[in-house]
C-alpha cells in the first residue's frame, strides 16, 4: 500500500508523492495534468454505446446553501463512517466536468450535488481541493444527488486531511 502514489498541487504544479520515501516526481502544471488526465481516463473508460438520447437540458450549478440541507442518500448498508462535509469539488465524466458540492465522505466514497445527467455505473472522476484525480462509479442517482464508490480507498490521512484544511463546515 506504501508504493501507491498519491498527488498533491502546490503552486500550480502537480506532484506525484509515496509514502515509503520515493521522492516526489513533478507531473507538470496543474492545467497540463488535467487535459492528460482527461484523456487517459477517456481512453480507459470509454463511453458505453446506447441508443441515441437527447438530453434533458442541464440546470446551471447552483451554489450550496447552509440553510438547504441535501436529502438523505437512499438506504444502503454501509462498512464504513461517513462525514458530514460541504466540499467544493470538481467532477469529471463523459460529459466534461464540472464544479460540484460534496456533502458526505468515507474513505470509499461520498455523495455529490450534481445537476449533470450522469447516469448509475458511470466512470467518473473527483477532485476535491488539490486531492485527486479519485477514479469511482456512480452508484445511485437520486433528483440532483448521486452517490459515487471510488476505485481504490482515500487512505485515512488523506481522509482526515480533506475534513480538516478543506470542509467548508
Amino acid at each position: 500500500m506504501n508504493d501507491d502514489p498519491f498527488l498533491i498541487s502546490k503552486d500550480g504544479e502537480v506532484w506525484a508523492c509515496w509514502l515509503n520515501g520515493k521522492p516526489a516526481v513533478n507531473l507538470g502544471s496543474e492545467q497540463n495534468f488535467w487535459v492528460i488526465a482527461e484523456k487517459l481516463f477517456n481512453e480507459l473508460h470509454p463511453p458505453e454505446q446506447s441508443p441515441a438520447v437527447v438530453p434533458n437540458e442541464t440546470k446551471p450549478a447552483a451554489p450550496a446553501s447552509p440553510q438547504s440541507p441535501a436529502p438523505p442518500p437512499p438506504s444502503i448498508e454501509r462498512e464504513e463512517a461517513r462525514y458530514d462535509v460541504t466540499l467544493i469539488g470538481r467532477l469529471y465524466g463523459v460529459g466534461g466536468s464540472r464544479e460540484v458540492t460534496i456533502f458526505d465522505l468515507s474513505t470509499r466514497g461520498c455523495r455529490v450535488q450534481d445537476y449533470s445527467s450522469a447516469r448509475q455505473g458511470a466512470h467518473v472522476t473527483v477532485k476535491i481541493g488539490t486531492v485527486g484525480p479519485i477514479a469511482g462509479v456512480i452508484r445511485w442517482r437520486r433528483d440532483d444527488f448521486v452517490g459515487i464508490m471510488f476505485d481504490h480507498p482515500l487512505y485515512p490521512a488523506v481522509l482526515d486531511n480533506i475534513r480538516r484544511e478543506q470542509s467548508l463546515r
